[in-house]
C-alpha cells in the first residue's frame, strides 16, 4: 500500500511541475520556441501534435481548442519532465495562430 501512495505522490508532483512555468536551476526560464504542425487530438494523458518533420509529441499548458487535423503554430518550450507518456512534451505558453488545413 505504501508504494502506491508514494507513486501517487510522485505523479502529483509531476503534474504540478508540468502545469507550471518552468524555471531552470539558475533561476532563468527556458528560451521560447515556435513550433508548427497538426493537432492530432487526445493522447493517453496529453493532447497529441505532429510536427512538420513527422515527429509526434505531447502538449501541455494552455493548448488551444482545435479540431483534429488543424494546423497550429504554438510558442513555448520543451519540458524537462512530463507525465504525458508519449514522446517529447512541449509546454505551450501561447498559441500563435491557427492556419488552414
Amino acid at each position: 500500500m505504501r508504494s502506491a501512495s508514494v507513486g501517487n505522490l510522485a505523479r502529483a508532483a509531476l503534474l504540478v511541475l508540468a502545469s507550471t512555468g518552468a524555471v531552470m536551476a539558475n533561476g532563468t526560464t527556458p528560451a521560447t520556441e515556435t513550433i508548427t504542425g497538426v493537432f492530432l487530438g487526445p493522447g493517453v494523458e496529453c493532447p497529441q501534435f505532429r510536427l512538420e518533420d513527422g515527429e509526434q509529441i505531447s502538449l501541455t499548458g494552455p493548448v488551444p481548442e482545435a479540431e483534429i487535423g488543424s494546423r497550429l503554430v504554438l510558442s513555448g518550450h520543451w519540458a524537462a519532465i512530463s507525465f504525458c507518456m508519449q514522446g517529447r512534451t512541449f509546454r505551450v505558453v501561447a498559441p500563435e495562430t491557427e492556419t488552414n488545413r
